[in-house]
């Protein structure tokens, strides 16, 4: 069977996994939800997160159905809705050191040459998908760079703060048992 002319793969073979299951097919793996990006590698996991113009103009508006929509799963924060983090620009995490991604590493200045070889590797991935422009990686269209939108993201965290303690105060009570010994 022939593929069609313009059939593009964008996967690769994972055949020589059944002769050697330990043999790594591939340096990194590229992911992407909603407005976040990652790449993760055996040591590190880089997560970026960058909202396009049209969805930084409904955040601002003050949008709930938006902000509701961005802070779930199909938004791209959901991973760690309590930590911090999860609205920062930049994540970096040594996988090795700290497998539960609790501290992140990107704006440290130690860690700004690793950083950078992952970034090299997200350009290379963003410019496979041709016409999908995302931030300061592959500007165009209604993209928005890091440092664009700080306002909004703080709006994002604020409100996530604000729907935390009322679901604390709705909360019913739990009703202890009186039990006879």
């Amino acid at each position: 069977m022939r593929l069609p002319v313009k059939y593009r793969m964008d996967g690769i073979s994972i055949a020589s996994l059944f002769s050697n299951s330990k043999k790594s097919v591939r340096e990194y793996v590229y992911g992407e939800m909603g407005p976040a990006r990652s790449i993760k590698t055996k040591d590190w996991n880089y997560i970026l997160l960058r909202y396009t113009t049209d969805q930084i103009a409904s955040i601002r508006s003050g949008e709930n159905r938006t902000i509701k929509k961005l802070q779930g799963l199909s938004g791209g924060v959901s991973r760690g809705k309590e930590k911090a983090s999860a609205f920062e620009y930049d994540q970096l995490y040594n996988l090795a050191k700290d497998p539960l991604e609790e501290n992140n590493l990107a704006e440290r200045p130690e860690y700004r040459k690793i950083l950078d070889k992952i970034k090299d590797l997200l350009r290379i991935e963003l410019k496979r998908f041709a016409g999908r422009p995302y931030g300061e990686f592959v500007p165009g269209g209604n993209t928005a760079a890091a440092g664009s939108f700080d306002d909004a993201l703080k709006k994002m965290r604020d409100s996530l703060k604000q729907d935390a303690a009322s679901k604390k105060r709705t909360q019913p009570r739990q009703k202890t048992r009186n039990t006879r010994v």
